[in-house]
């Protein structure tokens, strides 16, 4: 019985620990992003299904793309190819101009610039000349349908 206990008060402090590190991963970025929560989720796929090859499509300050390469990082395999052109778009309303230099900073902030390959082209560019198997995308570009389509 004092066992089971035992076991139950290490798992809470355990989890506690972990949240308390993702928290830090996001609070050192700089940048905007809708995800939210959502980045957790991310973070969990990455880290259950090990991808070796992960593509994002929409980048902007490298919010997303931080939090999945952190999760790479400590699955110790796989890198993660981030593809934006990084200029105005609708969503940013014109505020940041050029997007590129704040991602640059946070993935180099947080040791990801090793895990992260930004390719600063439009996806439809970035595809004509893709030849790896891809093992997961995130898909968060221009957020309209038929920029998705």
């Amino acid at each position: 019985m004092m066992i089971s206990a035992l076991r139950s008060h290490i798992s809470f402090w355990r989890q506690a620990y972990r949240n308390e590190c993702k928290r830090r991963i996001l609070d050192q970025i700089h940048g905007i992003s809708g995800l939210g929560d959502g980045a957790y989720v991310l973070q969990g796929v990455i880290r259950a299904e090990k991808p070796n090859v992960v593509v994002e499509i929409g980048s902007a300050s490298g919010w997303s793309a931080c939090v999945m390469g952190c999760a790479i990082k400590a699955n110790g395999l796989g890198h993660l190819y981030a593809i934006d052109p990084h200029k105005i778009t609708e969503w940013n309303d014109g505020k940041v101009h050029d997007t590129f230099p704040v991602m640059h900073h946070n993935l180099r902030k947080l040791g990801l610039d090793k895990i992260v390959t930004i390719i600063r082209k439009t996806s439809q560019d970035a595809a004509c000349k893709w030849e790896q198997k891809i093992d997961l995308i995130f898909i968060d570009g221009d957020h309209s349908y038929e920029g998705v389509k």
